[in-house]
């Protein structure tokens, strides 16, 4: 999973999903900040895209293993 970000109005990214739960987890991105992933056809709340990052306290949230993840890639979709 690569994700592109919207923070602060600015897109950044792409990051891993261990990227977006350590910015998570440090307060640098919130559950209603808008991520886009390849294959998506717009841009929605982080707490759709990484539901396992809501009510999960702090240094609790588990890496993800990247053979878990099939055929990422980092386009993004027309116009952004």
């Amino acid at each position: 999973m690569k994700l592109h970000v919207l923070i602060n109005g600015e897109q950044q990214g792409p990051f891993t999903f261990e990227e977006v739960a350590e910015k998570f987890r440090s307060g640098q991105l919130q559950a209603t900040d808008l991520a886009w992933e390849n294959g998506m056809s717009e841009w929605r709340p982080v707490s759709e895209i990484c539901p396992q990052l809501l009510g999960v306290s702090q240094g609790a949230i588990p890496p993800v293993s990247q053979s878990s993840v099939p055929g990422e890639t980092d386009a993004l979709p027309p116009g952004t």
